[in-house]
């Protein structure tokens, strides 16, 4: 099925995710982050990377702008490009560019955790140890 806001700039909406973050999906992202987007963005999103320098500097992903996006706004992004960056449709498939969204998700998380996340994480570590 063809992306129906290909071309678009801003659509007004977007496509939700399809994917569930499971650990195999969040696997995926990883590797097709690091793979085309890590080389602009960083292996952390932090938008510092080994081409920083050579074009301009990509936006960290970390941002509030880049947070308040929608999944659907970041596929699009994906698909179509945003200023410089180009799109990345031909090299990855409809289920890898969802991944790398859901990997997004995960760093931007990550870097701005909440009491509520590390509270939750620590939960779970002691229940592995049991």
């Amino acid at each position: 099925m063809p992306y129906p806001f290909k071309g678009q700039l801003n659509p007004i909406e977007t496509l939700p995710n399809p994917l569930l973050p499971t650990k195999e999906v969040l696997e995926l992202g990883k590797r097709k982050f690091l793979t085309y987007c890590s080389p602009c963005h960083g292996n952390f999103a932090d938008g510092v990377s080994s081409l920083r320098g050579q074009f301009p500097n990509p936006p960290t992903l970390h941002s509030q702008r880049a947070r308040d996006f929608s999944d659907g706004m970041i596929y699009h992004i994906i698909v179509n490009g945003q200023n410089i960056m180009p799109s990345y449709q031909s090299q990855t498939t409809v289920e890898e560019r969802w991944a790398i969204v859901h990997y997004i998700r995960a760093l931007q998380r990550a870097k701005n955790a909440k009491l509520t996340d590390l509270q939750e994480v620590k939960k779970e570590s002691q229940l592995n140890v049991k």
